[in-house]
């Protein structure tokens, strides 16, 4: 229950049931709302096995560490692929008329202790300000 809308989904896997979050937290523009949803997100998540989508938060910004202290981690830390910006992807956002390339890294794939990541990657998504986070995982 977030404002921006989020799921919680429950797979079916041949290794066994996994529990899937995505999420869309409100942007900071408005700090009450991005922090409520964030409360909701890390409540929710206590048990996720991934959670995945645009948090409209950096790897330092202090929700992305309570998720951690949960013990949920950044697929791109796990498989020690660095940092992979995503926002803003479009060309739609700039300084004096020239577009910013990605340079925020605020879409995110998280894993639980069930879960390993192999590896992370970027992807362009025609019609969005985002770049999609591809992520390979497997059952530990």
């Amino acid at each position: 229950d977030t404002a921006m809308a989020s799921w919680d989904v429950a797979v079916t896997t041949p290794e066994g049931p996994l529990r899937l979050l995505a999420v869309h937290p409100f942007p900071p523009t408005d700090a009450v709302q991005w922090a409520a949803d964030h409360a909701t997100i890390r409540e929710a998540a206590r048990g996720a096995d991934l959670i995945v989508g645009d948090f409209n938060a950096g790897p330092d910004h202090a929700p992305m560490r309570a998720l951690a202290g949960i013990r949920l981690r950044a697929t791109t830390e796990l498989a020690n692929e660095g940092w992979q910006p995503t926002w803003p992807a479009n060309g739609q956002f700039g300084v004096k008329g020239i577009p910013l390339p990605p340079s925020v890294q605020i879409d995110h794939v998280l894993i639980g202790d069930r879960l390993a990541a192999i590896s992370t990657r970027t992807l362009r998504v025609e019609d969005t300000d985002h770049l999609a986070v591809v992520a390979e995982v497997a059952f530990r």
